[in-house]
C-alpha cells in the first residue's frame, strides 16, 4: 500500500492524481534550477488499459450482430480492455501507465504515487490522469521522454507547458517563470 492506494482494489472507480503540492513545489524547483517544463497529453488514455477481470456489457442499440436470429437484447459483449463511462476505467488506465513507466526506468516517487523520476534524477514526469508535465535541465531529457511516451501512446505534445490545472505558465525573456490563475480566476467570477 502507498499513500492509502493499493494496486487492483476491487471496485474502485477512482484513480491517484498528483497531489497540488507536488507540482507546485516541482514548478518552483523548475523555476530556481532554469528547468524545462513540456506537457504531454494522452489521447483516449482509458481505452489503452486492458481489464484484468471479466466485465461484460449489453450490446448498443444499432449494431448489427452476426446471428440475426439472437436478440441484441440477450447479447453481451466481453471486455478485453476498458471504455470509457466503465467505472473502473480510471483505476486500469492509472495502473496500466504506472507499469509502463516503471518498466521504462522511472522511480515512483514515496510521497506522490504521481510523481516519477528518473535514477539519475535529471528528469521529473509529474502525472495527473491523462497529462504529464515533464521537467528536466536538458531539453535531450525530454525529448528522450516524450519518445518513449510516443513508443508507447498516442500523445499530443503540448509543447512547453503553458497551462496545467488551472495555473498559467509562461517563460518570461530572462528565462523567469510567471505563474498566476487569472483565466481560473475570471471564469469563477462569471
Amino acid at each position: 500500500m502507498i499513500n492509502g492506494y493499493e494496486p487492483s482494489d476491487v471496485g474502485e472507480t477512482f484513480a491517484p492524481v498528483a497531489r497540488l503540492v507536488s507540482s507546485r513545489i516541482m514548478l518552483a524547483l523548475a523555476a530556481l534550477n532554469w528547468w524545462e517544463i513540456d506537457h504531454m497529453d494522452v489521447a483516449t488514455a482509458f481505452l489503452n488499459s486492458p481489464v484484468n477481470h471479466d466485465i461484460y456489457m449489453l450490446i448498443p442499440e444499432g449494431i448489427e450482430l452476426l446471428d440475426p436470429n439472437r436478440p441484441v437484447s440477450m447479447t453481451v459483449c466481453k471486455l478485453n480492455m476498458a471504455l470509457y463511462g466503465l467505472k473502473e476505467a480510471q483505476i486500469l488506465w492509472y495502473e496500466h501507465i504506472d507499469e509502463f513507466l516503471l518498466s521504462v526506468g522511472f522511480r515512483k516517487s514515496i510521497n506522490d504515487v504521481n510523481l516519477y523520476l528518473t535514477p539519475d534524477r535529471e528528469l521529473v514526469l509529474l502525472l495527473y490522469v491523462d497529462d504529464l508535465l515533464l521537467m528536466a535541465k536538458h531539453r535531450e531529457g525530454i525529448d528522450q521522454a516524450k519518445d518513449l511516451q510516443h513508443s508507447r501512446y498516442w500523445m499530443s505534445d503540448l509543447g512547453p507547458a503553458r497551462m496545467f490545472l488551472g495555473l498559467e505558465i509562461y517563460r518570461l525573456p530572462n528565462g523567469h517563470l510567471r505563474l498566476h490563475q487569472a483565466r481560473f480566476i475570471l471564469n469563477v467570477l462569471k
